[in-house]
């Protein structure tokens, strides 16, 4: 009996396991051909992802050692020397100080406008100023008044014709008259 048991035991599970199965098969029929093809798709999909992230880690580190900085090429530098030459001659300063502004600009690798703010130069470039306004101050040479008077034939000068100087301030003005008309 007890194999009876074990027989019938048997061939329930083995009637299980085909219940199971069948199951199976009528779920994977349940799926239409639009749902077959777009999981299919789908694992295309997903393995291109995967291939491209791959490629892209191997890309990233050889394209970082590849770029140059734009400062650094060899364009940009004689583009910007050009200018600063440029620049430096516009200005109206001494030789002197011009090349001090060229060393320092290289030195500290920055631009002219740059290297002129310097405080070194800042302070040449005052001293400069300051002898500049001196010399121009003492080349003057005094309190003389210049006069806006310019002559005009048709305007004759506002004089006091009752007194001597003021007729001859008059004469004077009509000799001039003549004069421009010869001309």
């Amino acid at each position: 009996m007890d194999e009876d048991k074990n027989i019938e035991d048997l061939d329930s599970k083995n009637q299980e396991g085909h219940e199971e199965e069948d199951q199976e098969e009528a779920q994977t029929e349940e799926y239409s051909e639009r749902e077959k093809g777009l999981y299919a798709r789908l694992k295309k999909a997903e393995a291109t992802k995967k291939e491209l992230e791959e490629a892209l880690k191997a890309n990233e580190g050889s394209k970082k050692e590849e770029k140059p900085k734009p400062e650094d090429t060899d364009i940009n530098k004689t583009v910007r020397q050009i200018l600063d030459e440029e620049y430096l001659s516009e200005q109206d300063y001494p030789d002197e100080i011009k090349e001090k502004a060229k060393n320092i600009a290289k030195i500290e690798n920055i631009s002219i406008k740059q290297a002129l703010k310097h405080d070194y130069l800042k302070y040449q470039i005052d001293e400069y100023n300051r002898k500049e306004s001196v010399a121009n101050a003492s080349a003057g040479g005094g309190n003389k008044g210049s006069s806006n008077y310019t002559f005009d034939p048709e305007t004759p000068p506002d004089v006091d014709l009752s007194t001597p100087e003021g007729q001859e301030e008059f004469e004077k003005w009509e000799q001039k008259v003549e004069r421009t008309r010869k001309n």
